[in-house]
């Protein structure tokens, strides 16, 4: 069968997904697919069956939260980020902690 993988990330840089579609393009070969990894990559690259589609783009993040509203990272409504304890959430309207599951002002 032939199969197409593609990474959304710079191939030549060492990352989680890049990992695992390598890992699964190998596999796949090992299995006796063809696999083509599609991926954009700022470097040449000689691995078998890659195909470079240019370089990555940068976008920048949204940032939020301090006096110029460009000082702290976005707030995360989840158990990581500025709120770290499991009886904690944080607000997207006041970049706040709050006991769970209470979000107001």
């Amino acid at each position: 069968m032939n199969i197409g993988l593609v990474c959304p990330y710079e191939w030549t840089v060492p990352g989680g997904v890049g990992n695992h579609v390598r890992a699964l393009a190998a596999e796949l070969r090992r299995a006796g697919h063809r696999v083509d990894v599609l991926a954009p990559a700022e470097r040449p690259v000689t691995e078998p069956g890659f195909v470079g589609l240019g370089g990555s783009v940068a976008v920048p993040s949204q940032r939020v939260g301090g006096p110029d509203r460009s000082s702290a990272p976005a707030p995360w409504s989840g158990s990581a980020g500025p709120c770290t304890g499991a009886a904690t959430t944080c607000c997207m309207s006041t970049s706040r902690c709050r006991p769970a599951p209470a979000c107001s002002p």
